[in-house]
């Protein structure tokens, strides 16, 4: 059956159909008996204007807002479908957005989700700054995982990163490499800057108590761009002497793997990886790979968890949680 619209009211009145708008809006002072014409005809019109219906909707519709940094990372793919199933069990939906690494697609999902008025958003921030000014007017709950920032009015859940790259380096001192290398994207990334610097701090405690001199070696890459092969590949042969790595993500590892194979370098005869978050390829490879193994699901449930009870309980006092990491040896 087709729907009453307000020009069926107008025609079935009389009336024009400003006037029939100004009376559903009360947008202008309309004559009572006119007023009272135009009610009962929407009344036996079964007439429900489309300002009702937005509002029903809104009240029914509830909606977490997720911006990922970058979807195609395994971690992030857990991530989300961890986020969605939890969401569901609270009776929220989830609208995901994917930065790309991007700080302008990143203002762009926001200023959408802010716009639509989300009833928390669970973020992986890439730009702070632009980020900060964002949050800092909107009443909406947040909440940070992954990459931690303290500007950010908002939550956080994950790993210690700096510990978990400290604990890569000394797994890989601990199997008697000496010259060990972090390959990660670019620094600013705060994930990446907190497992280099847990990298560093491992080695010069390391150097301090062996009276050794461990190098310190760092590779970087660009945002949102895989590592460039012929970089990485001038990057080893330079540094032959090169006997464990660190890569900072799984698609870093991958190109690692390559490149390596491709210079005869052999894992871990010659050189031992330890890499971030265990992709289910890692079981089929020749090559064994050592993964710090990130709590996806946990970290995922804690960040909706926090959402709805911001939503439901407000509170100026914010939680930064770390879940605990583990490392699975090949």
């Amino acid at each position: 059956m087709k729907s009453t619209t307000m020009k069926d009211v107008a025609k079935h009145t009389g009336f024009s159909i400003s006037t029939v708008s100004h009376v559903i809006n009360k947008t202008r002072n309309v004559e009572t008996n006119t007023r009272r014409k135009i009610l009962k005809a929407m009344k036996d019109l079964n007439y429900v204007p489309n300002t009702l219906i937005r509002s029903i909707n809104k009240t029914a519709v509830r909606t977490i807002g997720a911006i990922i940094a970058d979807i195609r990372e395994d971690f992030y793919t857990e991530i989300v479908t961890a986020l969605q199933a939890r969401a569901m069990e609270h009776g929220y939906n989830l609208l995901l957005c994917d930065s790309q690494e991007s700080a302008e697609k990143e203002q762009f999902h926001l200023n959408t989700m802010t716009s639509k008025e989300v009833s928390a958003i669970i973020l992986a921030p890439v730009d702070t700054s632009a980020t900060f000014e964002t949050l800092s007017d909107s009443s909406i709950p947040v909440v940070m995982v992954d990459r931690f920032n303290e500007h950010l009015p908002a939550d956080f859940v994950g790993i210690d990163n700096a510990q978990s790259g400290a604990h890569a380096t000394r797994h890989l001192l601990e199997k008697g490499c000496q010259n060990i290398c972090f390959l990660g994207h670019h620094e600013n990334i705060y994930t990446i800057a907190q497992r280099q610097q847990g990298y560093q701090s491992a080695l010069q405690a390391a150097s301090k108590s062996s009276g050794k001199t461990l190098q310190i070696e760092y590779f970087q890459g660009a945002p949102n761009k895989n590592i460039g092969t012929s970089e990485l590949k001038n990057f080893f042969k330079k540094n032959t002497d090169l006997d464990g790595v660190i890569c900072g993500t799984s698609s870093i590892c991958f190109e690692a793997i390559s490149v390596l194979e491709a210079l005869n370098r052999k894992v871990p005869k010659d050189v031992r990886i330890v890499t971030y978050d265990d992709n289910k390829w890692f079981d089929y490879l020749r090559t064994p790979i050592t993964s710090i193994i990130q709590p996806t699901s946990e970290i995922a449930s804690e960040a909706v968890d926090i959402a709805v009870d911001r939503i439901e309980r407000p509170s100026t006092i914010k939680r930064k949680i770390f879940l605990d990491f583990s490392i699975q040896e090949r």
